[in-house]
């Protein structure tokens, strides 16, 4: 007799299905992160450039 007559199992195939969408969100995960830090490091480069040579100013 199970010890909790009520719990659910997960099937093998339901727990594949689990790690492949993990797996799917760590990628987007990475990918989203991944550009935010480029984001930020071209907007440090363009501050950089700015001070040396202002693009903005006529």
């Amino acid at each position: 007799m199970p010890k909790y007559p009520d719990a659910y199992y997960l099937t093998r195939q339901e727990i594949d299905d689990l790690r492949a969408d993990a797996k799917r969100a760590s990628k987007i995960g990475k990918s989203l992160f991944t550009h935010v830090i480029s984001s930020a490091q071209v907007e440090s480069i363009r501050q950089k450039i700015n001070k040396f040579n202002p693009l903005d100013k006529k």
